[in-house]
C-alpha cells in the first residue's frame, strides 16, 4: 500500500510517499502512476526555483525497495507552487480513488480515500 500524506498550512505545502501498491509487483501502474505524479512535482519545484521561498526536503519516489519507496517534498512557496502542488495531489487521489486497495492519501490529517473510494 502507498501511503500518501498531504500538510498545507499558509504557504507551506508538504508531500509524503511511503511504500508500494503491489498491484502487480515487476509491472506495477500503479506504483507507475504516483512515480510519474510525484516526478512532475518534483521537477516543477527543481525548475521554478523563483516560486519556491524555502525548500526543507526535496527527494523523489524511490525504486522498488526492500521496506518500500519513499518520496518528501516540504517548501514554502506562492501560489504558482500551490497549483503545481494541488495539481500532484488532485492526480494521485485520483489514482486512489481508482486503486483503493493499493493507495490511500491522507489531507491534513484527514483519510480523504479509502476502500470505499472518494469521501
Amino acid at each position: 500500500m502507498i501511503s500518501v500524506t498531504v500538510n498545507t498550512d499558509r504557504d507551506l505545502y508538504e508531500l509524503r510517499l511511503e511504500g508500494h501498491a503491489l498491484y502487480c509487483p515487476g509491472n506495477d501502474i500503479v506504483c507507475a502512476a504516483v512515480s510519474a505524479l510525484t516526478f512532475a512535482l518534483v521537477g516543477w519545484v527543481s525548475n521554478n526555483p523563483e516560486h519556491v521561498k524555502k525548500l526543507d526536503k526535496l527527494t523523489g519516489y524511490g525504486e522498488l525497495l526492500p521496506g518500500g519507496g519513499k518520496a518528501h517534498i516540504k517548501a514554502v512557496g506562492d501560489q504558482s507552487l500551490r497549483s503545481a502542488f494541488m495539481t500532484a495531489v488532485i492526480g494521485l487521489c485520483q489514482v486512489a480513488v481508482s486503486y483503493p486497495d493499493n493507495v490511500r492519501v491522507h489531507i491534513n490529517g484527514v483519510l480523504v480515500t479509502d476502500k470505499e473510494g472518494e469521501r
